[in-house]
């Protein structure tokens, strides 16, 4: 008999913490899941669920009191919450991407305020994005003017998820400093450290699927940043994106792995209990035509 790595046995534990899905009762099962998506409701139940199991603290590294020791871990554990929610899984997986830049490039005092928010069971979010310009970061509008020794952030980050719902968030800028001169930053985006006044929320962004998601976006208004909340330092967003990346995309892949080949292979298997494939061999002229009955 093979033996799973130690690097598994979290799912392990997981999947038989998750249950049936098929039971009725279960807070993770396919039919409660696939209510919520159709009314667009966040999967407040589900996240709860799993955040009780302790799923968050897999993305926060051992040394600031969570249980962080493996990327193929924190991968694996979203693999098999997909399974069973995926809209769920994509809202805390965000505390992983949300927190990267944090542990990658942070000080220890920004380590343990995102500890302590994730450990608590509040959320983290990554603030990249505008509407303007997709992906192309280096586009990016929204700006930190330096103003002695705080910055003002203003403008739009847009389709954001847990944007109205996580308590940090790590805001990508330029950073302009004295003599117009001009570079790229990460900004840890405290709610409880700034005026409310300083920034609001974008509308929620309707989707076909995962529709529960608080997928939103930003609006800052001169939000007062200390010196203290740059990520690193001045001028290295990009790097630490980047980085970030390197070790976020793999991760997320769990998510894709989880929602989709299983539930093709479950829903392969429902359709061929249900249906009778027969095959008949028909000549017309001088050909065969193979033809598929479902009957």
């Amino acid at each position: 008999m093979l033996k799973a790595g130690k690097q598994y046995l979290s799912s392990i534990e997981l999947e038989r913490r998750l249950g049936d899905p098929m039971a009725p009762n279960n807070p993770m099962s396919f039919k409660r899941t696939i209510a919520a998506d159709e009314r667009d409701e966040y999967p407040a139940k589900a996240c709860a669920y799993l955040e009780r199991w302790g799923f968050s603290r897999f993305f926060v590294p051992v040394e600031f009191g969570g249980k962080l020791t493996s990327f193929e871990e924190a991968m694996s554990l979203i693999r098999v919450a997909a399974r069973r929610d995926l809209t769920a899984t994509i809202a805390l997986a965000k505390n992983l991407l949300g927190s990267l830049p944090v542990w990658i490039g942070g000080n220890d005092s920004q380590k343990r305020r995102m500890a302590a928010v994730l450990l608590g069971g509040n959320q983290a979010s990554l603030a990249l994005t505008e509407k303007d310009h997709g992906s192309d970061i280096l586009a990016s509008e929204v700006v930190a003017v330096k103003k002695g020794e705080r910055y003002e952030l203003s403008g739009q980050k847009w389709l954001i998820n847990n944007a109205k719902r996580c308590t940090l968030a790590v805001v990508f800028a330029r950073a302009r400093l004295e003599g117009a001169r001009e570079t790229f930053s990460l900004f840890l985006f405290d709610k409880d450290r700034v005026a409310k006044s300083s920034y609001s929320y974008l509308p929620k962004v309707r989707t076909h699927g995962v529709r529960g998601l608080d997928l939103s976006g930003f609006r800052f208004r001169k939000c007062r940043l200390g010196q203290d909340d740059i990520i690193g330092s001045s001028g290295r967003g990009l790097e630490i994106l980047f980085k970030t990346f390197q070790v976020s995309r793999p991760a997320i892949s769990g998510l894709s792995l989880g929602a989709g080949l299983p539930r093709a292979l479950l829903n392969f298997g429902g359709f061929e209990r249900c249906r009778l494939i027969s095959y008949a061999a028909c000549r017309f002229s001088s050909s065969f035509c193979l033809v598929i009955c479902l009957s």
